[in-house]
């Protein structure tokens, strides 16, 4: 009786084994660090210029925007925003590579924010400006 209760015994633990959860890993995370550099606006892959002029009282402002992506990389769309109520399309239907159109836009404050956005197959790029009156 002893051989049959030592293998019942080990059957039992056996079968409890397979059947409970080991103390083996469910999960893993890491930490990696992420660097980048911003680079001037003469270098960007979006090139970005303006100009103000102020006429009784109003100001006005003019955006160039220019494409410096790689040559095979047209964007397919951009997007100026000022003061988070104004958009125009530049561009029309995209932007070739070393296209610079421009957007004139009426009776702007100085400090006003100023939103580019614009999109390419398999890239997309932001920037942020102010106004800047002189």
């Amino acid at each position: 009786m002893t051989g049959r209760v030592v293998l019942v015994a080990a059957l039992a633990l056996c079968t409890l084994a397979l059947v409970t959860n080991t103390a083996g890993t469910s999960s893993v995370a890491m930490d990696r660090g992420l660097r980048a550099d911003v680079a001037p606006d003469e270098d960007a892959y979006l090139g970005f210029e303006q100009e103000t002029a102020t006429t009784n009282g109003t100001t006005n402002l003019s955006v160039r925007v220019t494409n410096r992506l790689s040559t095979d990389v047209p964007l397919t769309r951009v997007r100026l925003t000022v003061d988070g109520e104004r958009t125009a399309l530049l561009g029309g239907d995209g932007l070739s590579p070393g296209e610079s159109p421009s957007e004139r836009v009426p009776s702007v404050d100085c400090g006003d924010r100023v939103v580019v956005s614009a999109t390419a197959p398999d890239t997309r790029v932001v920037l942020e400006r102010q106004v800047e009156c002189h």
